[in-house]
């Protein structure tokens, strides 16, 4: 008898309380599944088309900038070439920031080609065209300067910073804004 109006006494303790079936979620046909990968792979067909857009312009500009440094170059050499055997120093100190533009493409490009190998040999070109520079500086007996770790020196060298440091002694240059040269013992560039 005590199960016989189970049903009772479960309709009237709030702790039974009697679960509703959830709603059926509809399932997605096939079709739906169908179109909605085809939307995500045109998705991502379109945006590789745009990065591969950019990468062309980029690698193009890329080329373009080093035909035309590699041009500048030639030209420069001729000039100088066609000279006496005293150096050009004006000529000369118009190729320092050429020089200093060649070191910032090289970092650039070792970065880019250690994510990408397709830069490998673009970096290898710039660094090619970097070194005939330092080649044409050694013929006329121009030299860089080494300023980081050294000593300062206000006849060869110019402060835009003051930075005190333990791990150095007093007026130890640091960091360097950009290369200095030397002409023999005269300074072309600070």
């Amino acid at each position: 008898m005590l199960f016989r109006n189970w049903k009772s006494m479960v309709a009237q303790d709030p702790a039974f309380e009697i679960w509703e079936e959830p709603e059926e979620i509809p399932e997605e046909t096939s079709d739906d599944r169908d179109n909605t990968l085809i939307e995500s792979l045109e998705g991502i067909r379109e945006e590789i088309r745009k990065q591969g857009k950019v990468y062309l312009r980029s690698s193009a500009l890329a080329q373009s900038e080093r035909e035309s440094l590699r041009r500048m170059m030639e030209e420069m050499l001729e000039r100088l070439e066609s000279q006496d055997d005293k150096p050009p120093v004006g000529l000369l100190q118009d190729l320092f920031p050429i020089a200093d533009g060649l070191e910032e493409a090289i970092n650039a490009a070792e970065n880019l080609a250690s994510s990408d190998p397709k830069f490998i040999s673009w970096a290898n070109g710039i660094r090619i065209t970097y070194q005939r520079l330092l080649d044409l500086f050694k013929k006329w007996n121009i030299r860089q300067m080494k300023a980081v770790g050294e000593p300062f020196d206000p006849h060869l060298h110019v402060a835009v910073d003051v930075e005190h440091t333990d791990d150095l002694p007093p007026n130890t240059i640091v960091a360097e804004q950009r290369k200095g040269y030397l002409l023999g013992n005269q300074v072309l560039r600070f």
